[in-house]
Protein backbone atom coordinates (compact mmCIF):
# COMPACT_ATOMS: atom_id res chain seq x y z
CA UNK A 1 0.00 0.00 0.00
CA UNK A 2 1.45 3.35 -1.10
CA UNK A 3 -0.21 5.67 1.41
CA UNK A 4 1.23 8.87 -0.07
CA UNK A 5 -0.26 8.18 -3.51
CA UNK A 6 -3.57 7.05 -2.04
CA UNK A 7 -3.92 10.22 0.04
CA UNK A 8 -3.14 12.39 -2.97
CA UNK A 9 -5.78 10.54 -4.97
CA UNK A 10 -8.38 10.92 -2.21
CA UNK A 11 -7.64 14.63 -1.78
CA UNK A 12 -8.06 15.17 -5.52
CA UNK A 13 -11.22 13.09 -5.99
CA UNK A 14 -13.09 13.87 -2.76
CA UNK A 15 -11.51 17.17 -1.59
CA UNK A 16 -13.98 18.70 0.88
CA UNK A 17 -15.96 15.54 1.54
CA UNK A 18 -15.65 14.51 5.22
CA UNK A 19 -13.23 11.66 5.75
CA UNK A 20 -13.49 11.62 9.54
CA UNK A 21 -16.18 12.83 11.91
CA UNK A 22 -15.37 12.92 15.62
CA UNK A 23 -17.70 14.64 18.07
CA UNK A 24 -18.31 18.04 16.45
CA UNK A 25 -15.15 17.93 14.33
CA UNK A 26 -15.09 17.12 10.61
CA UNK A 27 -11.88 16.48 8.69
CA UNK A 28 -12.16 16.47 4.90
CA UNK A 29 -10.03 14.25 2.69
CA UNK A 30 -8.04 17.30 1.60
CA UNK A 31 -7.49 18.38 5.22
CA UNK A 32 -6.54 14.84 6.17
CA UNK A 33 -3.90 14.68 3.46
CA UNK A 34 -2.47 18.06 4.53
CA UNK A 35 -2.38 17.07 8.20
CA UNK A 36 -0.76 13.73 7.46
CA UNK A 37 1.88 15.25 5.18
CA UNK A 38 2.65 17.98 7.73
CA UNK A 39 3.01 15.45 10.52
CA UNK A 40 5.12 13.15 8.34
CA UNK A 41 7.39 16.03 7.33
CA UNK A 42 7.84 17.01 10.97
CA UNK A 43 8.75 13.43 11.87
CA UNK A 44 11.42 13.47 9.16
CA UNK A 45 12.80 16.72 10.57
CA UNK A 46 12.91 15.06 13.98
CA UNK A 47 15.22 12.45 12.48
CA UNK A 48 12.81 9.56 11.93
CA UNK A 49 14.15 7.07 9.40
CA UNK A 50 12.48 4.24 7.49
CA UNK A 51 12.03 1.15 9.69
CA UNK A 52 12.08 3.23 12.91
CA UNK A 53 9.41 2.16 15.40
CA UNK A 54 6.85 4.77 16.53
CA UNK A 55 4.33 3.82 19.20
CA UNK A 56 0.83 5.29 19.58
CA UNK A 57 -0.93 5.26 22.96
CA UNK A 58 -4.17 7.18 22.47
CA UNK A 59 -7.93 6.76 22.63
CA UNK A 60 -9.82 6.69 19.31
CA UNK A 61 -9.04 10.29 18.38
CA UNK A 62 -8.37 11.69 14.89
CA UNK A 63 -4.73 12.03 15.97
CA UNK A 64 -4.53 8.24 15.92
CA UNK A 65 -5.54 8.18 12.25
CA UNK A 66 -3.15 11.00 11.34
CA UNK A 67 -0.30 9.25 13.15
CA UNK A 68 -0.90 5.90 11.44
CA UNK A 69 -0.95 7.44 7.96
CA UNK A 70 2.02 9.74 8.60
CA UNK A 71 4.14 6.86 9.87
CA UNK A 72 3.34 4.80 6.79
CA UNK A 73 4.02 7.78 4.52
CA UNK A 74 7.70 7.73 5.51
CA UNK A 75 8.26 3.99 5.65
CA UNK A 76 8.42 3.74 9.43
CA UNK A 77 6.77 1.07 11.58
CA UNK A 78 3.75 1.79 13.78
CA UNK A 79 3.34 0.22 17.23
CA UNK A 80 -0.33 0.75 18.23
CA UNK A 81 -0.96 0.30 21.95
CA UNK A 82 -4.29 -0.21 23.68
CA UNK A 83 -5.17 2.83 25.79
CA UNK A 84 -6.13 0.55 28.68
CA UNK A 85 -2.54 -0.70 29.14
CA UNK A 86 -0.80 0.06 32.44
CA UNK A 87 2.54 1.84 32.68
CA UNK A 88 4.43 -1.43 33.18
CA UNK A 89 2.70 -2.95 30.14
CA UNK A 90 3.55 0.11 28.04
CA UNK A 91 7.19 -0.12 29.11
CA UNK A 92 7.28 -3.82 28.17
CA UNK A 93 5.92 -3.14 24.66
CA UNK A 94 8.15 -0.12 24.08
CA UNK A 95 11.24 -2.01 25.17
CA UNK A 96 10.41 -5.06 23.09
CA UNK A 97 9.64 -3.05 19.95
CA UNK A 98 12.57 -0.66 20.53
CA UNK A 99 10.28 2.28 19.83
CA UNK A 100 12.04 5.62 19.40
CA UNK A 101 8.95 7.85 19.64
CA UNK A 102 5.72 7.62 21.62
CA UNK A 103 2.60 9.57 20.57
CA UNK A 104 0.29 9.85 23.57
CA UNK A 105 -1.78 12.08 25.86
CA UNK A 106 -1.91 12.75 29.57
CA UNK A 107 -3.41 9.92 31.58
CA UNK A 108 -3.60 9.44 35.32
CA UNK A 109 -0.99 7.03 36.70
CA UNK A 110 1.13 7.25 33.53
CA UNK A 111 4.34 9.25 33.86
CA UNK A 112 6.14 10.46 30.73
CA UNK A 113 9.28 10.94 32.83
CA UNK A 114 9.17 7.34 34.03
CA UNK A 115 8.65 6.02 30.51
CA UNK A 116 11.69 7.87 29.21
CA UNK A 117 13.79 6.75 32.15
CA UNK A 118 12.81 3.08 31.80
CA UNK A 119 12.98 2.71 27.99
CA UNK A 120 16.48 3.28 26.66
CA UNK A 121 15.43 3.54 22.99
CA UNK A 122 12.66 6.10 23.64
CA UNK A 123 14.02 9.45 22.45
CA UNK A 124 10.91 11.63 22.12
CA UNK A 125 7.35 11.78 23.41
CA UNK A 126 4.73 13.68 21.40
CA UNK A 127 1.76 14.76 23.50
CA UNK A 128 -1.77 15.35 22.14
CA UNK A 129 -4.10 17.91 23.72
CA UNK A 130 -2.17 17.76 26.99
CA UNK A 131 0.97 19.94 27.08
CA UNK A 132 3.73 18.42 29.16
CA UNK A 133 7.08 19.94 30.08
CA UNK A 134 8.89 16.77 29.04
CA UNK A 135 7.19 16.21 25.70
CA UNK A 136 6.73 17.70 22.24
CA UNK A 137 3.33 19.05 21.16
CA UNK A 138 1.36 17.16 18.52
CA UNK A 139 -0.22 20.37 17.20
CA UNK A 140 3.23 21.84 16.54
CA UNK A 141 3.90 18.93 14.17
CA UNK A 142 0.92 20.00 12.07
CA UNK A 143 2.15 23.54 11.40
CA UNK A 144 4.73 22.57 8.78
CA UNK A 145 3.58 23.27 5.23
CA UNK A 146 4.43 20.14 3.28
CA UNK A 147 3.01 19.79 -0.22
CA UNK A 148 4.71 16.48 -0.88
CA UNK A 149 6.65 13.83 0.97
CA UNK A 150 10.20 13.04 -0.22
CA UNK A 151 10.21 9.84 -2.25
CA UNK A 152 11.13 7.07 0.14
CA UNK A 153 11.70 3.51 -1.03
CA UNK A 154 9.39 1.20 0.87
CA UNK A 155 9.60 -2.52 0.18
CA UNK A 156 6.54 -4.74 0.47
CA UNK A 157 8.44 -6.84 3.02
CA UNK A 158 9.20 -3.85 5.27
CA UNK A 159 7.29 -3.90 8.54
CA UNK A 160 4.40 -1.44 8.77
CA UNK A 161 2.87 -2.47 12.12
CA UNK A 162 3.69 -4.39 15.27
CA UNK A 163 0.46 -5.41 16.99
CA UNK A 164 0.73 -6.72 20.54
CA UNK A 165 -1.40 -9.62 21.73
CA UNK A 166 -3.41 -9.52 24.96
CA UNK A 167 -0.73 -11.46 26.82
CA UNK A 168 -3.21 -13.84 28.49
CA UNK A 169 -0.56 -16.57 28.69
CA UNK A 170 2.40 -14.36 29.51
CA UNK A 171 3.80 -11.07 28.25
CA UNK A 172 2.19 -9.61 25.10
CA UNK A 173 3.80 -10.90 21.91
CA UNK A 174 4.50 -8.72 18.86
CA UNK A 175 2.70 -9.65 15.64
CA UNK A 176 4.38 -8.27 12.51
CA UNK A 177 2.44 -6.83 9.57
CA UNK A 178 4.32 -5.75 6.45
CA UNK A 179 3.42 -3.07 3.91
CA UNK A 180 2.14 -5.60 1.36
CA UNK A 181 -0.37 -6.89 3.92
CA UNK A 182 -1.90 -3.42 4.39
CA UNK A 183 -3.76 -3.96 1.12
CA UNK A 184 -5.34 -7.17 2.41
CA UNK A 185 -8.48 -5.92 4.23
CA UNK A 186 -9.59 -3.47 1.48
CA UNK A 187 -9.06 -6.15 -1.18
CA UNK A 188 -11.08 -8.62 0.88
CA UNK A 189 -13.88 -6.09 1.28
CA UNK A 190 -13.88 -5.37 -2.45
CA UNK A 191 -14.01 -9.10 -3.22
CA UNK A 192 -16.79 -10.07 -0.83
CA UNK A 193 -18.90 -6.89 -0.89
CA UNK A 194 -18.02 -6.01 -4.50
CA UNK A 195 -20.16 -3.27 -6.08
CA UNK A 196 -21.95 -2.45 -2.81
CA UNK A 197 -18.91 -0.43 -1.70
CA UNK A 198 -18.70 3.21 -2.75
CA UNK A 199 -17.54 6.65 -1.64
CA UNK A 200 -21.16 7.36 -0.69
CA UNK A 201 -20.97 4.92 2.21
CA UNK A 202 -20.58 5.86 5.86
CA UNK A 203 -18.93 3.56 8.40
CA UNK A 204 -19.42 3.77 12.15
CA UNK A 205 -16.32 2.68 14.07
CA UNK A 206 -16.69 1.50 17.66
CA UNK A 207 -13.50 -0.58 17.78
CA UNK A 208 -10.10 0.64 19.05
CA UNK A 209 -7.59 1.68 16.42
CA UNK A 210 -4.98 -0.29 18.38
CA UNK A 211 -6.73 -3.44 17.16
CA UNK A 212 -6.84 -4.82 13.63
CA UNK A 213 -10.63 -4.52 13.73
CA UNK A 214 -10.39 -0.76 14.19
CA UNK A 215 -7.53 -0.34 11.74
CA UNK A 216 -9.68 -1.78 8.92
CA UNK A 217 -11.89 1.32 9.07
CA UNK A 218 -8.89 3.54 8.31
CA UNK A 219 -7.76 1.30 5.46
CA UNK A 220 -11.24 1.24 3.92
CA UNK A 221 -11.63 4.99 4.34
CA UNK A 222 -8.64 5.84 2.17
CA UNK A 223 -9.14 2.91 -0.22
CA UNK A 224 -12.81 3.58 -1.05
CA UNK A 225 -13.29 7.23 -0.05
CA UNK A 226 -15.65 6.30 2.77
CA UNK A 227 -16.64 8.53 5.65
CA UNK A 228 -15.66 7.21 9.10
CA UNK A 229 -17.76 8.29 12.07
CA UNK A 230 -16.29 7.64 15.51
CA UNK A 231 -18.65 5.91 17.90
CA UNK A 232 -18.99 8.96 20.17
CA UNK A 233 -20.59 10.97 17.35
CA UNK A 234 -24.21 10.43 16.29
CA UNK A 235 -24.97 9.85 12.65
CA UNK A 236 -26.69 12.67 10.81
CA UNK A 237 -30.07 12.03 9.27
CA UNK A 238 -29.58 10.41 5.90
CA UNK A 239 -26.26 8.74 6.75
CA UNK A 240 -26.49 5.00 6.29
CA UNK A 241 -23.66 2.99 7.86
CA UNK A 242 -23.05 -0.29 6.07
CA UNK A 243 -20.50 -1.57 8.60
CA UNK A 244 -21.46 -1.36 12.25
CA UNK A 245 -19.55 -3.09 15.00
CA UNK A 246 -19.76 -2.72 18.75
CA UNK A 247 -16.90 -3.12 21.20
CA UNK A 248 -14.82 -1.38 23.83
CA UNK A 249 -13.15 1.72 22.37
Amino acid sequence: MNVVNILKKCAKEYQNKPAVIFRQQEISFLQLKDKVFSFAGSLLKLGVMPHDKIAIYLPNWPEYIISYLAIWSIGACCVPLDFMLTEDEIVSCLEHSEAKILITKHKANISFINLKAKVATLKNIISCQSPDLDSLRFDDFLTAKVSRIPKIKINDSDYAIIFYTSGTTGKPKGVLINYAQLDGPPKSMAFFVNSDLSAQDTTLCALPFSHLGGLIYIQNMISFGMKVVHSSHYLNEGDSPIFLFYGDA
